[in-house]
């Protein structure tokens, strides 16, 4: 069954956050809060399908190369580069991630934090 009308995400570098964005039913609110916090703790917990990080990785690679073939995300490469003061090529970043195991998502996992959860809820006498 499917919780979530649309999902997204996206990084705030400079502040080190990530923000997930979804439109879903108001009803189900708490549970995919409480659903959320399940995942995180079975990323933590190094218990899910360790095929699902390959094929995650796999994705961010060829998005990235993909990426490449387009000037704006070029662009958008070298200002982070620049932002960062580092000198990363594409295939330093494919690499990286190539590399990325169970043990440093588990790692990074630990550090999170919800820091916000904020509800945009339409006109209560709306038919939808």
């Amino acid at each position: 069954r499917s919780l979530c009308y649309t999902i997204s995400s996206g990084i705030l570098k400079p502040e080190g956050l990530c923000i997930v964005s979804s439109a879903i039913s108001f009803s189900t609110y708490k549970e995919i809060v409480e659903l959320t916090d399940k995942c995180i703790k079975m990323l933590v917990e190094k218990n899910y399908d360790y095929r699902d990080l390959e094929i995650t990785k796999k994705i961010l690679i060829n998005s990235l190369n993909a990426n490449s073939d387009d000037a704006r995300n070029v662009i958008d490469f070298i200002h982070s580069n620049e932002i960062n003061n580092k000198n990363y090529t594409i295939k330093d970043i494919t690499d990286l991630i190539a590399k990325v195991s169970v043990d440093d998502v588990s790692e990074v996992m630990k550090t999170y934090k919800r820091r916000l959860v904020y509800v945009l809820r339409g006109d209560e006498n709306a038919e939808n």
